[in-house]
Parts: structure tokens; sequence; C-alpha cells
């Protein structure tokens, strides 16, 4: 075959990048025809926003009260399980466990009926009008 009649002749094979924009930049391929300039348009256009949250109060919200409780009545039976010469770990892990069931949680509950109360006795937002 002469170079006239042979495949790779043409001038499309001859330069990829003319026949295949996508082969010319693989980062198109990701993102559909017509789509750039719409993202960039609707980017300038639309201002940036940041969104902050704060806290009205510095008190501790009711979910720390009740870890805070559960740990108490755990550390306690960790006290109480030392106080009476276990040293076996399954025999600590007992004790925590029972102290934070019987002491951890009526503080925990302790805990909720106080919020329960300061909460509702505080006006709400929407009675303030």
């Amino acid at each position: 075959m002469t170079p006239e009649t042979a495949p790779d002749s043409t001038p499309a094979a001859a330069d990829p990048a003319a026949a295949d924009p996508v082969a010319a930049d693989p980062a198109a391929a990701d993102v559909p025809a017509g789509t750039e300039a719409k993202a960039d348009g609707a980017d300038a256009a639309r201002p940036q926003t940041t969104a902050l949250y704060a806290r009205r109060s510095r008190t501790p919200a009711l979910g720390l009260w009740v870890l805070i409780a559960i740990a108490v009545g755990a550390l306690i039976g960790v006290i109480a399980a030392l106080a009476t010469q276990t040293f076996w770990i399954a025999g600590i892990a007992y004790f925590a466990a029972i102290g934070a069931l019987f002491i951890g949680m009526p503080l925990a509950a302790i805990a909720a009926l106080v919020d329960a109360r300061r909460n509702r006795s505080a006006p709400t937002r929407s009675s303030r009008r």
C-alpha cells in the first residue's frame, strides 16, 4: 500500500484531538456537553453563604447529664468492687454495670426531671410576643 491509500493517512487519523474532543481532555468525559457554561454562570450568579449555629445558653444538654450520671454510677461500682477486694476484671465490670444500673439510672432520671421542670417553667419564644 502506498501512503496515499493507507488508512492512517487521513487528516482525522493524524490528529486524534480533532476527531474526538474527549481524547484531548479526559476530564471532559465526566461532564455532559453544554453543562460547563451553565455551571460557571450559576456559580457566578449565586453568592456563597455560610450557616452559623450558636447555642443560646451555656448549660450542657440533657444527654450530657445522663452520660455523666451513668458514668458516676459506674465509677461508684468500680470503687465498691475495689473496696470489697474484687480484683478480677469480670468482677469489676459486674460491679460497674450494677452501679450504672442501680445508681446511674436513678441519677439520670432525676436529671431528666430537673431538665423537664426547668424547660417547662421557662417561657417559650412564641409566648413572648
